[in-house]
């Protein structure tokens, strides 16, 4: 997956982040591993990468469209995720901004669809599949991600792809841009890495650097009393 196809899907992460505390309470037996993620056949469905994590969580993600409606789609899982012995609901659903979310815990793995209006005819979202039981493996795995003392990271997902692991990270903190830029330039040019990019327009920053076959890219926002700074960072394997 390249940079762009990372950014992309970047609110993904906090979505998926909020449906694991919510689902807990419709837990069924567990399975032993995920099961085929269930879709109408009017679905156009593509993966999104080979491997995901989001924010701890191995995930299975594909992105669709369909020339159908949010209720036409629903409609199906509902009926798909109802229990059949019971006749209750197995199932919850949200709604976050612009996204409609129905999903499914089975006690293990967390069933996700998210899906918004694409135009008058048409519909696009995502379809997911995340295990809970991978969120302290994958802690392990992750290596530190440069930040400024009190920094917050709001998501942090990852991605391989066509021979590209991609990760990218979205974290705030009180101080300034220009502080946040600074403590960037110097903390990359130290180790090694070379500035290709590196453009400010009022209280927003452009950074990238590169070190042998990895790349960091830096967008990073003031606004109000905080600033956002978006990594991505890539890396041929």
């Amino acid at each position: 997956m390249n940079s762009a196809t990372v950014l992309r899907h970047g609110g993904l992460p906090l979505l998926i982040a909020t449906l694991f505390f919510a689902t807990l309470i419709t837990a069924e037996p567990v399975h032993a591993g995920p099961a085929g993620f269930p879709a109408p056949p009017w679905l156009r469905t593509t993966q999104v990468a080979d491997e995901m994590v989001i924010n701890g969580l191995t995930s299975q993600v594909q992105y669709f469209t369909a020339d159908n409606t949010i209720p036409e789609l629903l409609d199906f899982y509902r009926e798909h995720w109802q229990n059949k012995l019971s006749g209750k609901e197995a199932y919850k659903e949200s709604r976050a901004g612009l996204w409609t979310i129905i999903s499914k815990f089975d006690g293990r793995y967390l069933y996700t669809v998210q899906v918004r209006t694409q135009d008058r005819f048409s519909i696009t979202g995502y379809l997911a599949v995340a295990d809970l039981r991978s969120v302290a493996k994958n802690k392990k795995k992750k290596s530190a991600i440069p930040r400024m003392s009190g920094s917050t990271i709001l998501s942090d997902s990852s991605s391989r792809d066509s021979g590209v692991t991609a990760r990218t990270l979205m974290l705030f903190n009180t101080y300034s841009a220009e502080s946040n830029s600074s403590f960037y330039r110097n903390y990359y040019s130290s180790r090694g890495w070379t500035k290709t990019m590196d453009t400010h327009s009022q209280n927003a920053f452009v950074m990238t650097f590169t070190k042998g076959g990895k790349d960091t890219h830096l967008v990073i926002n003031h606004a109000g009393t905080a600033t956002q700074v978006v990594m991505n960072i890539t890396e041929k394997i």
